[in-house]
């Protein structure tokens, strides 16, 4: 009957190591008659293969299966400070035949008390100790570190024959010990994975027990990185975040003794087919008959089902059995993020009357054209994944989210128009995945410090565990479309062949567990297009094969301070253009630019819940700085309120981003586009898009405008230039919705004032289908007017009935750069004869500058170019403390796999080709140094201590950074002001990189008192006859002494710094910046000036007329980088802007330092 129904399958029934093939006879109906029979074959084919809705008139009997919940309130935890547990023996899975061969490690205060709660903390699980014990403003990850009891009472009814009680654990971390009234039942240290516990032996059923789990905690970190080996005792550890509890659900069930335990819904390559891989657990020593229902219906809708089988006759032996129910259900509604539909699969198991559910998707997720032209499809259409790094770190908890802040998640991410996120270095929350399945996204999931674990047996085997318990346990969720092993496979690691084979096969293995999923090996290094390498190690569907090309991943993580017009300057000369087509293409962390979270909605939700938390407090001492800023420098009338700036300075890095991602889809290359990053935390990775509330730094329409399905992308070839003056830009289609065929383009070009300039229309032909990126307009000029200020080029779309299908635009900035025989009055140049700034003056008033004389007479202006102080010369030998430095040489050259460690007197080091840098480390290979020490100022005054090299270089100072330009390979020196007194010690450390065959580095100082002209004589100036004393360039040598002149209180300098931790700008307006964007962050139109965020410095005063701030994420600072000092009947301007190096510079963004210059003469006083 069912081979005439085009209905027959086959099950795999898998029990140890016997393989029963089982056809179609055993798929019977409820009914034991005849005619039933014939009737539930007919419904059973109607519903598979058309979809209909019909549900069998005869129901299998409820489940016996209980589950209690064991979260929410009712839990204590208790500190267990007295604990010793550094120097532990560690156990993972198979290490111990029972749980009593394991150490018995009772409270040190004792069962008693810790029943007793008499010091314990009343806490909900999910909890961690963060949550509940963090008190400081700048909490670390150590602080609750050591051992605590997790403690609550349960009460179980009395078990039927048979019956087991299982603890579930989702997540822990680290180490879980579980005890039920004092015995140990459990344990577990893999971490962050889900776990079981049998306690059916020790259970007093209907009398009250004591459950504890005791949980070490042995730190972790709060940053980014995943690679550094965690210390516990003499174990290396694979590292992982620094908290400490119990980070999802525990349940108890109550099964019987045939029972279900696990149910994965396999996704086929014909979307409307699954297959149910169902494991039934039998504890019973003897062979066990049952039957198996299998029923799938939409999730909610019970009574509704979509497709129903049967298997009868199942023999099921001791331990655990598989059985494979294939479906294939045309007409239900796919999975997809737009329309994400799920239905939901009852397990049934008659005789045992067990029963349990999966949720799912029908979808399917795969790379075709691999090695022609490859996409990444999604049920059978082409999709581009717009994705972003999510590091793992919530707020409140810091490890997990409730379920508002995953859906809140999602729903930011889509509202920014991405249809992805990635689990980044740390593995996925449950929560997270559950929205994502319910509201509409995709997730790429990393486990993790995989690329920790070594040849170290200990830390491979819990490596591979924790890889293979995150598929098995979220193998079911659509959401889910690709594993990866590692981010940025590179160091030592990846130079070892034979541990990458073992690897590899760690990799073979995790995919057998799931094999209907893309799986790749790390995400990041790939090199050469269409070549083998192992960083391309890639798993596809159903493939058992490990490829070594066709998908091609890497980083470009750091980023500029802002979108640069040199991105883009053609269709083949832009920044994000490739012509690898052969393989999928994936950015896989793409321009780091840090921005400030949403402060003040922090600060709400934090006041209307009176939840502070692990980082809480950090936010709120945060937030009160930035009201204080922002009342003291008067910023109100400019930007409104602190909600407004944020958002103003997080529309920098939204718009740097969306136009990055642009460049991607307009030209149609490219599968995958990963912004570095998704969400920052109080220490790092500020360059996430929300905060770690789920803020959305900036304006939605910021970014959003770059991630629409469809839209026209206006490139301009220049971003800035003269009036009158033309310029060339490129029209694309981005095109995701199939608009196709013929239509008409009309582009026109707005002044500031609004005159409309320059129409042009024309008619195009869209290709549609999977051409998402297409050029329609090559290089159309266009010609500005008169005025100066941003112009909008503005480009539309119309159909044959004259609708708007498209728009787009983008802006230019035009600015009057042709300065000639302008008069500045009366001033005086105090730098180098050859600076810049001179031959500039020359060349706009065709008259020399002269250089400062202290006797000169009264002046309108003097620039101040040179620092105060002379040229940094080597710290010698005897300024450097008795215990000189410590030197850690390492053998690669991004401060990994130590050398050795080394008492150095100084540092003043040449390193030259051939020659071994130390005698632990090869001559002419890559290396790094870390030197810590300190050295003594030999006297009281103003010193310039920094760092000079030709390699990539770090550098702080008593805390400070100096320098921090890790892939530096040009001479630079980095010097900055200390007021120091005499016998002061001053603490030094400085990382150096080198990745050539020579390289140097030199620790440098400025002693007091090395100066030509005092800064007495250009202050005083100032006071008595109105000078304007402008410190153009190394105002922070000179800041200290312009705020005592100005009785202006002087807090300290900052660097705004980059990337992760770096920082922006912002300006309010001012006659400085006349025709220039004001009460704005300084994004793309000041890329010449905010340009190098390391050498860019802030300055915390009281007092001044801020005109341009700056914000620095990590270390937190707030304050001026250029304003007005009054002094006397004159004024002193400081400026830390890139002007100077911009005025002779061949490049149209320079033109806005060239008019600031000019205004910062011409000004009004």
């Amino acid at each position: 009957m069912f081979q005439n129904l085009n209905m027959l399958a086959t099950l795999s029934i898998i029990s140890r190591n016997t393989v029963y093939i089982a056809d179609m006879d055993y798929l019977c109906s409820l009914s034991v008659q005849t005619a039933a029979d014939k009737l539930t074959a007919i419904i059973m084919r109607k519903s598979v293969l058309f979809g209909l809705v019909l549900s069998l008139s005869v129901c299998i009997p409820a489940g016996a299966r209980d589950t209690i919940s064991l979260v929410g309130r009712g839990w204590y935890v208790t500190r267990d400070t007295a604990a010793e547990w550094r120097n532990d023996p560690l156990f993972l899975p198979g290490e111990y035949e029972s749980i009593s061969d394991l150490p018995y490690n009772p409270p040190t205060f004792g069962w008693q008390k810790l029943y007793a709660k008499a010091n314990a903390v009343s806490v909900s699980v999910p909890g961690t100790l963060e949550e509940y014990f963090t008190t400081s403003v700048q909490p670390q990850p150590t602080d609750q570190s050591g051992v605590s009891w997790w403690v609550r009472e349960i009460s179980v009814p009395k078990l039927r024959k048979g019956e087991r009680a299982i603890l579930h654990f989702g997540s822990v971390r680290h180490r879980a010990e579980v005890f039920i009234d004092s015995t140990l039942v459990g344990y577990d240290m893999v971490a962050e994975t889900p776990f079981d516990v049998d306690i059916t032996n020790v259970l007093k059923p209907g009398s009250k027990q004591q459950l504890a789990v005791r949980i070490t905690h042995p730190g972790g970190n709060y940053h980014w990185q995943d690679f550094t080996p965690m210390d516990w005792g003499n174990y290396k550890l694979p590292p992982s975040r620094g908290f400490g509890g119990i980070l999802a659900p525990v349940t108890l069930d109550i099964v019987p003794e045939v029972s279900i335990a696990d149910i994965y819904i396999q996704n086929q390559p014909v979307p409307t087919k699954v297959k149910a891989i169902i494991t039934i657990d039998n504890s019973d020593d003897a062979l066990r008959k049952d039957e198996l229902h299998v029923r799938l219906y939409p999730k909610g809708q019970p009574q509704i089902t979509v497709a129903e089988k049967m298997v009868r006759n199942l023999r099921l032996h001791h331990g655990e059995n598989m059985v494979e129910v294939p479906f294939e259900c045309h007409g239900v509604q796919l999975w997809n993020i737009d329309t994400p539909s799920l239905y939901t699969c009852e397990v049934s198991l008659t005789k045992s009357k067990d029963s349990d559910t999966q949720n799912f998707g029908f979808r399917w997720f795969e790379a075709k054209g691999v090695g022609e032209n490859a996409r990444l499809m999604l049920n059978g259409k082409r999709i581009m994944l717009r994705t972003a790094i999510n590091w793992g770190y919530w707020p409140v908890t810091g490890l997990y989210p409730s379920r508002e802040l995953a859906e809140r998640q999602v729903t930011a991410a889509r509202s920014l128009g991405m249809n992805m996120v990635n689990f980044h270095r740390n593995i996925g929350s449950v929560e997270a995945l559950n929205a994502a399945d319910s509201i509409g996204l995709l997730y790429l999931e990393e486990p993790g410090g995989f690329h920790s674990a070594t040849h170290d047996p200990f830390m491979r085997k819990m490596a591979a565990t924790k890889l293979n318990r995150m598929v098995h346990r979220d193998r079911s969720h659509p959401s889910l479309v690709i594993y990866n092993l590692i981010n940025e496979w590179g160091g030592t690691n990846a130079v070892d062949t034979a541990l990458t084979m073992k690897r590899f096969n760690d990799m073979r293995h995790a995919h057998a567990i799931d094999p209907s999923r893309i799986m790749t090996f790390t995400s990041g290094w790939a090199t050469r297009q269409d070549d083998d390498e192992f960083a391309k190690a890639n798993m596809q569907p159903f493939d058992s094969t490990l490829h070594l090309k066709g998908w091609y991943d890497n980083h470009r993580a750091g980023g500029p301070a802002t979108w640069e017009q040199g991105y883009y300057r053609s269709p083949d000369d832009n920044f994000m253009h490739t012509r690898n087509k052969k393989e999928v293409f994936m950015r896989g962390e793409e321009g780091a630019l840090s921005t400030p979270p949403r402060i003040a909605k922090i600060h709400e939700e934090i006041q209307r819940t009176g939840r502070t938390g692990w980082d809480g407090l950090f936010w709120e001492r945060q937030y009160a700085a930035f009201d204080r800023y922002f009342r003291e420098k008067g910023l109100a009338p400019y930007f409104g309120d602190i909600d407004s700036l944020t958002r103003m300075l997080g529309d920098i890095q939204l718009d740097h981003q969306g136009r990055r991602i642009q460049g991607m889809r307009m030209q149609d290359i490219g599968d995958v586009y990963a912004v570095n990053g998704w969400e920052a935390m109080p220490y790092d990775n500020h360059s996430g898009i929300v905060d770690d509330y789920r803020n959305i730094k900036g304006n939605v329409n910021t970014f959003g405008r770059y991630t629409r399905p469809a839209f026209l992308a206006v490139c301009p070839r220049t971003q800035f230039t003269c009036p009158n003056d033309s310029l060339s830009v490129d029209i694309y289609a981005v095109n995701e919705l199939n608009f196709k065929g013929a239509y008409l383009l009309q582009l026109k070009m707005v002044s500031p004032s609004g005159q409309q300039s320059n129409p042009l229309s024309t008619r195009v032909n869209l290709a549609g289908g999977e051409t998402f990126g297409q050029l329609l307009l090559n290089a159309v000029d266009l010609v500005t007017g008169d005025e100066e200020g941003l112009y909008c080029i503005n480009a539309s779309l119309y159909d044959g009935n004259g609708n708007v299908v498209m728009d787009g635009y983008d802006e230019i900035l035009v600015l009057n750069d042709s300065y000639k025989n302008v008069c500045f009055g009366k001033g005086a140049f105090y730098g180098s004869e050859d600076s810049p700034v001179r031959k500039y003056y020359t060349h706009v008033t065709g008259c020399e500058l002269p250089l400062y004389q202290e006797t000169m007479d009264k002046l309108d202006w003097v620039i101040v170019s040179r620092s105060m102080l002379d040229e940094p010369q080597p710290v010698p030998v005897n300024a450097v403390s008795e215990d000189g430095f410590t030197a850690t040489y390492f053998r690669y050259h991004d401060i990994a796999d130590p050398a050795t460690t080394v008492k150095e007197p100084f540092i003043n080091h040449t390193f030259v080709d051939g020659e071994q840098p130390h005698s632990s480390l090869p001559a002419n290979q890559s290396f790094s140094v870390i030197w810590n020490g300190s050295i003594v100022a030999p006297a009281d005054g103003v010193y310039m201590l920094g760092v000079k090299s030709d390699r990539g270089i770090r550098c702080k100072i008593n805390g400070n950074t100096i320098a921090d330009d890790w892939g530096n390979q040009t001479e630079r020196t980095e010097a900055k002001p200390f007021n120091l007194h005499k016998g002061q010690k001053v603490n030094i450390e400085i990382q150096y990189r080198q990745t050539k065959t020579s390289g140097y580095v030199q620790l440098v100082w400025t002693l007091p008192g090395q100066s030509e002209v005092s800064p007495k004589s250009f202050f005083d100036r100032a006071k008595r006859d109105g000078t304007r004393v402008v410190i153009l360039d190394n105002a922070d040598s000179w800041i200290s002494d312009a705020c005592a002149a100005a009785n202006v209180k002087y807090n300290g300098f900052y660097t705004v710094g980059r990337n992760w931790i770096g920082g922006v700008h912002f300006v309010k307006d001012d006659p400085l910046f006349d025709k220039m964007p004001v009460n704005v962050g300084m994004g793309w139109p000041y890329q010449a000036l905010v340009r190098d965020g390391d050498r860019r410095v802030g300055f915390e005063m009281e007092g001044d007329d801020m005109i341009v701030g700056s914000y620095r994420s990590w270390a937190f600072h707030l304050g001026s980088a250029l304003g007005k000092l009054k002094c006397g009947k004159g004024e002193i301007i400081y400026n830390t802007l890139d002007i100077s190096d911009n005025l002779l510079r061949d490049d149209s963004s320079a033109s806005v330092a060239r008019r600031l210059f000019f205004n910062l003469l011409n000004a009004k006083k």
